[in-house]
């Protein structure tokens, strides 16, 4: 007899959850992960945020200072699951996890990397910022 995905989900909500995160996880960055770490899903995630102690690659702040400075205005996917303090950050040419970042530091990483790889100015940066 089939399972009813429906009644599951509704009587497992917390399963649910670390479910979808899991097959993002794997969905999105999974063939990235394994042949990088030989983990993916959320293993590979949890794998990550060890070997970085819980904290942002760039900033170095904790999950833990991250989610309290951020608790107001916590970005929400569908129907209210939380965003993670970390999120895989990697390059949008080869696919490369560079490391696990909050979300401050993505948008910068992506600010540069639009102005270097998309209008080709990194000679120019490097100018700008030498002053």
């Amino acid at each position: 007899m089939p399972v009813d995905t429906n009644k599951w989900n509704k009587e497992n909500p917390e399963k649910k959850i670390a479910n979808d995160r899991d097959w993002n996880d794997r969905k999105k960055y999974g063939e990235a992960m394994r042949s990088q770490y030989g983990v993916d899903g959320t293993e590979g995630y949890n794998y990550l945020r060890e070997v970085q102690n819980y904290c942002c690659a760039v900033c170095g702040r904790t999950e833990e200072e991250i989610l309290e400075a951020t608790a107001k205005k916590r970005r929400t996917k569908l129907k209210g699951k939380p965003m993670p303090a970390l999120v895989h950050e990697h390059c949008h040419e080869s696919g490369r996890i560079r490391g696990l970042v909050c979300n401050r530091c993505n948008k910068e990483i992506q600010g540069y990397e639009t102005l270097v790889l998309r209008f080709g100015c990194k000679e120019r940066m490097k100018e700008y910022f030498n002053d």
